[in-house]
């Protein structure tokens, strides 16, 4: 649903009220300052936002982890010179209560005067439109932009609906190895079947152990799509990432162990290309994190051939604020020559 805010001041008056709602249901983010494109985590919300220089106008996505849905909420100016103020929702389990609750918070006893058919635009819209200086004229020039900001958002959306879903099921599968107390003075504790996981189960894997590796879109796509024939040693490999990986990055196992257990995979461990080379391939070896054009530095490797259906890469970055492994590509070998 579309809305128009007639004067600067009613405009104004509608981003601070958005703001000073969201901080008061999720006291773990806050109002961004003016000219910024970021995101956030709290509490309750996972939140992205666009803001413009003077503060008056926004856009924002927030995924609501409490009730869980993924919405979207807007005020931006338009040729009349009057704001436009929307809100619209992306995927909910909750039905509209979870939006229209900050709405109404937001909006109060005023009706807003509303739109006709008028184009709804996205959040990916108005973020390119927004910060392109040339304007909306040039937002496919902004294309890298709105590609990351699209994985961004599939992300999102598909890990809420996964954890969402599986949140009441009994877990089928605990690798070995995960950190957990000393059990010498406890109970057996009963054996849990191992799942078989196929690569087109990696979306469900992921969001399972999204608290110690994060797997972004493009790799999960692109493993459900793969011929791959060892299922077992992709899932062994996104293991040790998870596991002695992280807590070698984190200071708390020696880099030895992820060493032995690596060539005991038969994998090799090392950097991808040197950067100068990864600038040529365009967006290969890049993936869009938290807002940041990362680089996938680091993979591990299994196979020289460059048959898909034996040849094994998985390319990866440490993300330092999440404290873990952020898989970008698998496990098809990219491209390393500028042909």
């Amino acid at each position: 649903m579309l809305y128009t805010l007639q004067d600067a001041p009613a405009a104004i008056d509608f981003t601070n009220a958005f703001w000073r709602t969201l901080v008061d249901a999720d006291p773990g983010i806050q109002a961004p300052a003016p000219d910024t494109v970021g995101s956030a985590r709290g509490d309750r919300f996972h939140l992205q936002w666009w803001t413009s220089p003077d503060g008056q106008h926004f856009a924002a996505q927030v995924l609501d982890t409490q009730q869980p849905s993924l919405w979207e909420a807007f005020a931006i100016p338009a040729p009349s010179g009057a704001t436009v103020a929307g809100k619209r929702i992306c995927w909910s389990d909750a039905g509209e209560g979870a939006m229209e609750a900050i709405w109404r918070a937001v909006v109060g006893a005023n009706e807003l005067p509303t739109l006709g058919h008028t184009r709804h635009p996205s959040f990916v819209d108005i973020v390119a439109a927004g910060t392109n200086p040339a304007g909306v004229s040039l937002v496919r020039d902004a294309h890298a932009l709105v590609d990351g900001l699209k994985a961004d958002v599939d992300y999102w959306m598909g890990l809420a609906k996964a954890l969402h879903k599986a949140k009441d099921e009994k877990p089928q599968f605990r690798p070995v190895g995960r950190g957990s107390e000393s059990t010498a003075h406890a109970a057996p504790a009963p054996v849990e079947p191992t799942r078989n996981w196929r690569l087109r189960d990696i979306d469900q894997w992921a969001a399972q152990n999204a608290d110690r590796i994060i797997v972004l879109p493009r790799a999960i796509s692109a493993t459900k799509r793969s011929p791959y024939e060892s299922a077992d040693l992709l899932y062994a490999c996104l293991e040790l990432l998870a596991e002695e990986y992280r807590l070698v990055k984190l200071g708390q196992a020696d880099r030895n162990a992820f060493k032995v257990k690596a060539e005991t995979l038969g994998l090799e461990f090392g950097g991808s290309v040197e950067p100068s080379t990864a600038g040529m391939l365009g967006d290969q070896y890049f993936i869009r994190w938290r807002g940041s054009r990362r680089f996938l530095d680091q993979h591990l490797a299994k196979g020289s051939a460059r048959d898909p259906r034996f040849c094994l890469r998985i390319y990866f970055t440490f993300c330092e604020d999440e404290k873990k492994a952020v898989v970008g590509s698998m496990p098809a070998h990219l491209g390393t020559s500028y042909s």
